[in-house]
């Protein structure tokens, strides 16, 4: 049985919830998270 190669995407969720940062996360990634509130409680912490 062969395992396909792949090179996933430098992508990291845990740095965007951890330290903000939109460039960890593609465009459609950051879109889903606000979508989802996936890191509500970040969210309003970051606006008061």
């Amino acid at each position: 049985c062969a395992i396909a190669h792949i090179e996933p995407p430098a992508v990291s969720s845990t740095t965007y919830r951890k330290q903000g940062d939109s460039e960890a996360v593609t465009p459609p990634i950051e879109d889903y998270i606000h979508q989802e509130q996936l890191y509500a409680c970040q969210d309003a912490a970051a606006t008061q």
